[in-house]
């Protein structure tokens, strides 16, 4: 999901979005679609992101060999922060993307 957040005034954002697993990248076990709902807090400095998603997925049980379907559900955090440094790079581990203050969209 790209968001525009040029456009965005400080405080809380929410947005959703569905559609098909391939969208994601995802086959199988994944099947049918996906719901995504994400919040951004965003403040002069930073915007921290928090998103959930819910999906389908096909399984086959390794001891009885019985298949099921399961819902499941991921939650993620990100934290933005604003830079005038552009050689700044973001640390994976704690899930921090540094951004220059002119940045209009994030993916």
């Amino acid at each position: 999901m790209i968001i525009k957040i040029s456009n965005l005034g400080e405080g809380q954002h929410q947005f959703s979005q569905t559609g098909k697993i391939e969208e994601l990248g995802l086959s199988e076990p994944f099947f049918d679609g996906y719901d995504l709902e994400v919040k951004l807090d965003k403040a002069h400095h930073q915007i921290v992101l928090n998103s959930s998603i819910n999906l389908k997925a096909h399984f086959e049980c390794d001891r009885c060999s019985e298949e099921f379907d399961r819902s499941l559900n991921a939650n993620y955090e990100m934290v933005y922060m604003f830079t005038e440094e552009p050689e700044v790079s973001g640390d994976e581990e704690l899930n921090i993307v540094y951004l220059l203050p002119e940045t209009d969209k994030i993916d």
